[in-house]
């Protein structure tokens, strides 16, 4: 057996065992599965003079203070998009202790042993109209997982068009080019939606190769990035930022990174007005 058969052995063979690893630790859900949503709405239209936004990757609340700062963070904000969501029992009274919001969450994957889902969640005082949950064709290649794009919409105040929210949690330990089609993916279901756009989330770009990658194929799709206040915040992994917001049809009054110990990532809020 030549050497280059023994190396091509030996990749198949690893990847076919952490394949086989991660399906004894995580489960895939079923399309019936994938969607949970809870909460109730406070409003019934999102005002177009002024449209508060949190993005946050929430770090699964792990952290001790996350019930508190969800709390305060959540004040007087009409979007949130959020990252990192495990739905087991006490996060769903934290998310249910605050009533002003109709919550939407989409599982990337289940702890098999704990049976606790994590992804992403979209919540707004406004029920949102539509949603869409896109898994990513491609998987981390530590741990063979799945990540989650969640598309929401909600209807503006005297407008036809309704506000797309776009809930991104990136695949991570991947090359540029696998996160390429995850993006691509979702520029595909943003292109076909007429009216404003917040794209935002965790986008994992640790690389510059993915840096460079992302803020051109968002500038390409016509999504302006979002300049924040205090981005020296923002959590970073080799000296470059992981989470971005990119807006459509918007007007962006105010961006800042807020400062929390309620997880790893720093919140970023904006305050956005529709053109």
């Amino acid at each position: 057996m030549r050497a280059g058969q023994i190396i091509r052995m030996t990749i198949v063979g690893l990847a076919f065992s952490t394949t086989t690893q991660a399906a004894l630790w995580f489960k895939i859900p079923s399309a019936n599965e994938e969607v949970q949503q809870f909460g109730h709405d406070s409003k019934d239209e999102l005002d177009p003079q002024k449209i508060e936004v949190m993005i946050w990757n929430q770090y699964k609340g792990k952290e001790r203070s996350f019930r508190r700062e969800y709390q305060r963070l959540t004040h007087a904000k009409d979007v949130l998009i959020l990252q990192e969501t495990l739905l087991d029992k006490d996060m769903k009274q934290i998310y249910g202790s605050n009533r002003d919001f109709h919550s939407i969450f989409a599982a990337s994957f289940v702890y098999r042993f704990s049976k606790k889902p994590t992804g992403v969640t979209s919540a707004s005082t406004v029920k949102a109209s539509s949603y869409l949950a896109q898994r990513s064709r491609g998987v981390e290649i530590a741990g063979s997982t799945p990540k989650m794009i969640l598309f929401a919409t909600y209807p503006i105040k005297g407008r036809a068009e309704e506000l797309m929210t776009v809930n991104i949690h990136a695949l991570n330990s991947v090359t540029w080019q696998t996160l390429a089609v995850q993006i691509l993916d979702a520029l595909k279901v943003v292109k076909e939606h007429e009216g404003p756009v917040v794209f935002a989330g965790d986008f994992n770009t640790w690389s510059k190769n993915k840096m460079d990658y992302v803020k051109s194929a968002m500038k390409k799709a016509g999504l302006e990035e979002v300049q924040f206040e205090h981005s020296e915040r923002k959590m970073k992994v080799f000296g470059r930022e992981l989470d971005h917001a990119f807006t459509r049809g918007l007007k962006i009054t105010n961006a800042v990174v807020e400062k929390t110990d309620g997880a790893d990532h720093q919140p970023l809020l904006l305050t956005a007005q529709v053109r």
